[in-house]
C-alpha cells in the first residue's frame, strides 16, 4: 500500500495537483488496495501522456529553429507542459520566409534567364539550383540583395539594348536600308534576348555593311 501511496503522491506532485480522496470505507484491503492502484494507474497515465507531448514539442522546437537557423530560446522542462504558442509563432515565421524565398526566386530566375545572367559566387548558384536552402535571416538579406542586383542590371540591360536599337535604326538611315530588309532583321534579330545575346555580333555586323 505505502508504495501505491508515494507513486499516486510523486504523479500529483508531477501534475501539480492535489491527492484525490480515495474512498476505503466499508472496502476490505484488498479492495481498498485496488481502488488505490485504479488512481495510481490513472495518474500516471497522464504523466507519461504529457513526457510524451513535450518529448515531441522538443523535437519539434529544435526542428523549426534548426530550419530557422536560430538558437532555441527556451529549455522545455517537465513540469509544466508548455504551450502552442510559441511553435505556432515559430511555424508562422517559417511559413513566411519560405513565401518570401519563393517570390524572391522566382523575380531572380526571371531575370536571370532574360539576360542571360551567370552567377558568380557559390551563394548565387545555390539559390538557382535548389528549392532547399536555409531561410536563416543572413540568408534572406542576402537573396534580397541578389534581388536588388538583378533588377538594377535588367534595368542597365534594358537601357542598353534601347540604345543598340537606336543605333541600329541610324544605320539603317545611314545605308538606305530597304524597308523589307528591315523588317525581316527585326523579325529575327531585334528581340531583346538575342540582342543581349549578340550586342558584339550586330555593331560588327553593320560595321561590315557599312564597310
Amino acid at each position: 500500500m505505502q508504495e501505491f501511496f508515494t507513486r499516486l503522491e510523486r504523479a500529483c506532485i508531477e501534475l501539480h495537483q492535489p491527492l484525490p480522496e480515495i474512498k476505503e470505507e466499508g472496502l476490505s484491503l484488498y479492495e481498498a488496495q485496488q481502488e488505490l492502484l485504479k488512481y495510481v494507474n490513472k495518474y500516471e497515465a497522464v504523466v507519461n501522456a504529457k513526457k510524451l507531448a513535450l518529448e515531441n514539442l522538443n523535437k519539434k522546437q529544435i526542428q523549426l529553429c534548426k530550419e530557422l537557423d536560430r538558437k532555441i530560446q527556451i529549455d522545455l522542462k517537465y513540469p509544466p507542459l508548455p504551450t502552442q504558442a510559441q511553435f505556432d509563432k515559430l511555424e508562422a515565421e517559417k511559413f513566411e520566409r519560405e513565401e518570401k524565398f519563393v517570390n524572391l526566386k522566382h523575380e531572380i530566375t526571371e531575370i536571370v534567364d532574360e539576360i542571360k545572367y551567370k552567377p558568380n559566387s557559390d551563394f548565387e548558384r545555390e539559390v538557382l539550383s535548389s528549392d532547399d536552402m536555409m531561410l536563416s535571416n543572413q540568408n534572406l538579406k542576402m537573396l534580397e540583395f541578389f534581388a536588388k542586383c538583378m533588377k538594377e542590371l535588367k534595368l542597365s540591360t534594358e537601357e542598353e539594348v534601347s540604345h543598340l536599337r537606336t543605333r541600329i535604326e541610324d544605320l539603317w538611315k545611314m545605308l538606305d536600308i530597304e524597308l523589307i530588309d528591315r523588317d525581316e532583321f527585326r523579325s529575327h534579330y531585334c528581340t531583346s534576348r538575342y540582342i543581349i545575346g549578340r550586342k558584339r555580333q550586330l555593331i560588327g555586323y553593320f560595321g561590315s555593311v557599312k564597310n
